[in-house]
């Protein structure tokens, strides 16, 4: 499997095919976004959230944990990105975390630690 940004909708949908089914993911396809990375990633977010709700051992966890550990230690940017913005960002629970891959879970504990820092004001 080539993983790179360009293929994550599709990757993620062969690794995961339940994810397919979902409904969210069916309603943003039918919406036209289905094919949008960042869209696709967030839907992720919520799918895993909602795993996680109804069973915190539900198995269907462990492909999406290794899924998302490839994209915290990929090479590509974009990739990263993803990971960060569209994922990691949409994951309130830090039991969730707990689930992920090593890389996935100190990427994740980094970007909490960045939006809990102070932001310097805007210099006009």
């Amino acid at each position: 499997m080539k993983f790179i940004f360009e293929n994550f909708v599709s990757n993620l949908l062969e690794t995961i095919p339940e994810f397919a089914v979902c409904d969210d993911y069916k309603y943003i396809k039918y919406a036209g976004s289905g094919d949008n990375p960042y869209i696709v990633s967030g839907v992720l977010g919520n799918y895993v959230k909602d795993l996680y709700a109804k069973n915190t051992n539900d198995p269907a966890l462990v492909p999406i944990a290794d899924f998302i550990e490839l994209l915290a230690v990929s090479d590509d940017a974009a990739l990263k990105d993803l990971f960060l913005a569209g994922f990691i960002e949409n994951i309130a629970y830090e039991a969730c975390i707990e689930k992920l891959g090593t890389k996935a879970q100190q990427a994740a504990r980094e970007l909490r630690e960045f939006d809990a820092k102070p932001q310097a004001p805007w210099n006009h």
